[in-house]
């Protein structure tokens, strides 16, 4: 576990490094503030000019928060939503939440799954599609962040790390 956190920590200076702009908030857990969350993202990225896909980002920040709520859901506690766009133009998403773990995250991410499958409303399934990359990991005193990644089109300049890069395409040689 130490090295995944020492892991998460220089993902989390690089993308720090790298952030031209971000906004974030909490909010209780009940379901209208999926609705206000879907509102706010949609509002944030278009005042800042995002380049992406803005709908794609907001059904996801709509997925991961609805999926927050649902099953993430701690009396007394919030989610969070942290938005973050990088000098390249990519778009990090992290939703957080008070449960700390997340059984099951490779099956519930699978793009293969059955109707059997045991994630009831395919949330993840449609933020693993419409991003380059989602993932998840233990925040450092209570919960876990889900973070999705969207690849969007550059601004200035593309990052020295891989954050603005889309693992599913194949370099150019």
């Amino acid at each position: 576990m130490a090295n995944d956190m020492t892991t998460v920590a220089q993902h989390w200076q690089d993308i720090d490094k790298h952030t031209a702009l971000e906004w974030g908030m909490r909010h209780t857990m009940v379901k209208r503030s999926a609705r206000l969350t879907r509102i706010h993202t949609r509002r944030t990225l278009t005042s800042w000019g995002w380049r992406g896909e803005i709908e794609d980002a907001v059904l996801i920040v709509s997925e991961l928060v609805a999926n927050a709520i649902q099953h993430g859901r701690v009396v007394g506690h919030q989610f969070a939503v942290r938005i973050a766009l990088l000098e390249c133009g990519g778009l990090v998403i992290d939703v957080s939440d008070p449960v700390p773990d997340f059984p099951n995250f490779a099956d519930a991410i699978a793009q293969d799954a059955g109707p059997q499958h045991p994630e009831q409303g395919r949330g993840l399934l449609v933020a693993v599609r419409l991003s380059a990359e989602i993932t998840w990991f233990p925040r450092q005193y209570r919960g876990k962040t889900v973070r999705a990644r969207l690849v969007g089109k550059p601004v200035r300049h593309r990052c020295a790390t891989s954050l603005c890069a889309n693992p599913q395409e194949q370099p150019q040689v």
